[in-house]
């Protein structure tokens, strides 16, 4: 019973990864269609064709995508700080995490003073 509890848990987390990266790429086919859409509007407000708003609209979306996602990673360390999260809620795996980390500090420190 407690391995086909696992096995569940396991396809119910990567069931959610797979809806994850679907809606991403649905939100990117959004835009595409949004800017298709309004591209009659576009052409008057900007005086070009349908092909040239997609030519600069559809890149650079991808472009801003790509570089929120890099200052999110680099920047703002979202990946570490949802895993610190995660960690919080299994008390556990928090002082371990912890521990480890005084323990790392420590070594740090005795290297430093022997530089």
């Amino acid at each position: 019973m407690r391995k086909l509890f696992i096995k569940f848990r396991q396809g119910v987390a990567e069931t959610k990864l797979r809806m994850d990266i679907g809606i991403q790429l649905l939100s990117v086919t959004n835009y595409i269609l949004l800017v298709m859409a309004a591209s009659g509007k576009l052409e008057k407000f900007f005086g070009i064709g349908t092909k040239q708003i997609l030519i600069f609209a559809v890149p650079g979306m991808l472009f801003g995508i790509y570089l929120f996602g890099l200052v999110l990673e680099k920047y703002i360390k979202l990946p570490q700080e949802q895993e610190v999260s995660k960690l919080k809620r299994l008390p556990h795996s928090w002082g371990v995490m912890t521990r480890t980390e005084a323990k790392c500090d420590k070594i740090l420190e005795i290297l430093e003073a022997e530089l």
